[in-house]
């Protein structure tokens, strides 16, 4: 497992899933310092699950999901089996290719704002890769978690039905 400090509020955890679409794996957030939240925990592997358990230990409070594919989103229900901790996110308008474990206890609404002790996280949905797919704004740091709206050294795939181009270049054009 690789990990980074990006900030004193946010560490990014890679999971074991290194592929052609997922580079050298999902990346997985965790934001905070005592009030825990995960942005994507990734794929089913009980190997990177295990590792953010032992991370975050008792003080996660909430699981966040930028969308349902498969590397992003099935760590979600594994991650709520051993923890109890909430997940939130949007279910997609199209099953084909998602993740069919996904049961959030709140979906999640461009504009809500997710808000600690410690920071706020703004939601922005950016339908295009997926139809509900999300953003997550830390509005303390500005910095933007983009899932796979925006990626490092590859291109966005959009694949119909639930992908949109069109939704996609008007999603962008929404971050800018």
């Amino acid at each position: 497992m690789k990990t980074a400090n990006l900030s004193h509020r946010v560490k990014r955890i890679t999971a074991d899933n290194p592929g052609v679409m997922t580079g050298p794996g999902t990346n997985t957030y965790v934001i905070g310092e005592t009030d825990l939240t995960v942005i994507d925990p990734g794929p089913a592997s009980h190997f990177h699950i295990d590792r953010l358990v032992k991370f975050c230990g008792n003080r996660l409070k909430q699981i966040l999901v930028t969308h349902t594919h498969l590397d992003h989103s099935p760590g979600a229900k594994l991650l709520h089996d051993r923890t109890s901790v909430p997940i939130m996110g949007m279910v997609a308008s199209h099953q084909s290719n998602q993740d069919q474990t996904f049961s959030p206890a709140r979906i999640l609404n461009d504009g809500d704002r997710l808000i600690s002790d410690e920071y706020t996280l703004r939601v922005v949905h950016t339908p295009g890769h997926a139809s509900n797919h999300l953003c997550f704004v830390l509005e303390e740091e500005e910095m933007i978690f983009t899932g796979d709206h925006i990626m490092n050294g590859s291109t966005v795939v959009i694949v119909p039905p639930d992908g949109s181009m069109l939704d996609y270049l008007e999603s962008l054009e929404k971050l800018n």
